[in-house]
């Protein structure tokens, strides 16, 4: 009997770690997570911030887990996020327990009767207005409200982190909650390079905005005052400087926010962008180039004009370190009258005036006769369409290679002229009008067609509309455009220098007569060429070089 009694408690003994162990598999595996088995809540707000309560980190922490895990447990199951809810952002929330992480998103409104989360199984919940009114109370509710977060502060084209952060909101009861800005403060001292100068912008205002600036070569305090006053400090190229800056945001009846944010970087400061027009007077239709200098990424050029031309300019590095050039076209649809073209870049801002004049030869309307075949075969629009189809890709590409020298080529006889850039065209006897985006010329067939300047042929090939055609890239975005002709001489990809063969005249396409047509364009803009002829008022294209 004795015997038997053993062997029955050692089945036991054997027989109770096999039941724990199941129990706790159900319990972390198969069942939800508890207080006892979680270990980390990973919350990931709607403005990208990422918060981790992990239960090693306290108390704090502890409590934020016991929240989420009895918001869950008090949350009524329901069919679905209504549709005006589920379209919005939501939090990503990660519940983590030893063998398995948990997705939830949560869908937060600053209405607490609102509030829902759909867990990993697609299950939809209703969270109870308690729990989502204590949600919305807390800091961690701060993206939802308005200038919730604390204000962004931008170096040039980079993002600054503050040394400190002191940031209030006003929640949904209308109190201010404290917002944590532990995830955006560092005690490092940052570096930054800042092309054009010390410039700063907060995403929100400050009621005071003052800046410290040390000249880490010297020691020397070199500027200690507002912010609207840094106009006054000297840069140097390459300068080193290291800045304190302290911002505020008073308290107001009419805010929903107060705070004070301050920083600590250093920065390494080049000397500030300019922008030169070769021309500042031109007229309709005509173009001009644009120098930046101390512009070291082109793409961070920004512009805007007064009245707008309806244009933005794409600037190329070219040659010297810092010098950049654009041209830059006054469509033939602009009026007359004075403009101002807005350049920024890092620090700097700089406007150029412009005057733009009528045209000393107007644009005129002009009728041209084609026999009926050529208007049938080829002057239909899904023709014309289809020409400007495969064109337009080549329009929209530039080169920063400057392939062209001093003044262009008519490329034909210039006394060969029949129609001018700009002008109206009716075709006889039909209802096909068009704009003239070139100059004509009467020429005998097999006449040799010249290139106006010396660039890279982008396009050589026959099109129904265009006849035999070629395009030639100048740099820049200009290109010269050489149709109608009865053959071309040249291929894609070579280089050709001003006055080199390209093809001879013809009346291939849709044309009125033998000849050819050579126009101009900055990317797919038409542009009048008169003025760079040799006996132009230019001579060229005028650019400004820096000393």
């Amino acid at each position: 009997m004795k015997h038997k009694f053993l062997t029955v408690l050692l089945a036991v003994a054997i027989f109770i770690p096999s039941v724990v162990s199941v129990v706790y598999y159900n319990k972390t595996n198969g069942g939800a997570a508890d207080i006892h088995n979680t270990l980390s809540v990973t919350v990931r707000d709607t403005a990208g911030s990422t918060f981790v309560f992990d239960r090693n980190d306290g108390e704090e922490a502890m409590k934020m887990i016991s929240f989420f895990l009895d918001m869950n447990a008090g949350a009524t199951e329901i069919a679905s996020v209504p549709a005006t809810v589920a379209q919005g952002d939501f939090y990503q929330v990660t519940i983590s327990t030893a063998v398995r992480d948990a997705g939830y998103k949560y869908y937060f409104t600053p209405i607490s009767a609102d509030c829902y989360f759909v867990d990993g199984d697609g299950k939809a919940f209703q969270i109870g207005e308690k729990d989502a009114q204590t949600f919305l109370e807390s800091s961690w509710a701060a993206c939802l409200y308005e200038n919730g977060t604390p204000p962004v502060l931008t170096l040039g084209t980079e993002t600054a982190k503050p040394a400190s952060s002191d940031w209030s909101f006003q929640n949904n009861t209308g109190a201010f909650t404290k917002a944590d800005t532990s995830f955006s403060v560092t005690e490092e001292t940052m570096s930054y390079t800042l092309e054009g100068g010390l410039a700063m912008r907060f995403s929100i205002d400050p009621d005071y905005f003052g800046v410290k600036v040390t000249d880490k070569s010297t020691n020397e305090v070199v500027f200690d005052d507002l912010y609207e006053n840094l106009s006054s400090l000297a840069i140097t190229d390459s300068m080193q400087v290291h800045v304190e800056v302290t911002a505020r945001w008073y308290e107001d009846a009419e805010r929903s926010y107060y705070g004070e944010q301050t920083y600590s970087f250093d920065a390494q400061l080049t000397a500030p962008a300019a922008f030169y027009a070769g021309a500042t007077t031109l007229q309709i239709g005509e173009f001009i180039c644009v120098t930046g200098v101390n512009v070291r990424s082109p793409e961070n050029i920004t512009f805007s004009s007064e009245p707008s031309i309806d244009y933005t300019p794409v600037f190329y590095q070219d040659g010297e370190e810092g010098e950049v050039y654009a041209l830059i076209p006054f469509h033939w649809d602009l009026s007359a009258g004075n403009y101002t073209l807005n350049f920024t870049y890092g620090g700097a801002s700089q406007q150029i005036n412009i005057t733009l004049t009528q045209r000393d030869n107007p644009f005129r309307d002009r009728t041209v006769t084609m026999d009926a075949v050529t208007v049938s075969t080829y002057g239909t629009e899904e023709i014309r369409q289809r020409c400007e189809a495969e064109l337009q890709p080549i329009a929209e590409e530039g080169s920063a290679v400057r392939y062209w020298e001093g003044s262009f080529l008519p490329g034909a006889d210039e006394s060969a002229l029949s129609s001018g850039f700009g002008h109206n065209i009716t075709v006889s006897g039909t209802n096909i009008t068009y704009r003239h985006t070139g100059i004509d010329y009467d020429l005998a067939a097999g006449t040799d067609i010249q290139a106006v300047n010396a660039g890279k042929v982008v396009y050589a090939g026959y099109l129904d509309y265009s006849g035999y055609t070629v395009v030639i890239e100048h740099g820049y975005g200009l290109k010269s455009w050489y149709c109608h002709m009865n053959s071309t001489s040249v291929a894609v990809g070579d280089v050709v220098e001003k006055g080199a063969v390209v093809g001879v005249a013809g009346s291939s396409g849709f044309a009125a007569a033998s000849g050819v047509h050579i126009g101009m364009t900055v990317f797919d803009v038409p542009v009048c060429q008169y003025t760079l002829w040799d006996n132009g008022t230019n001579k060229g294209i005028p650019v400004y070089t820096a000393e």
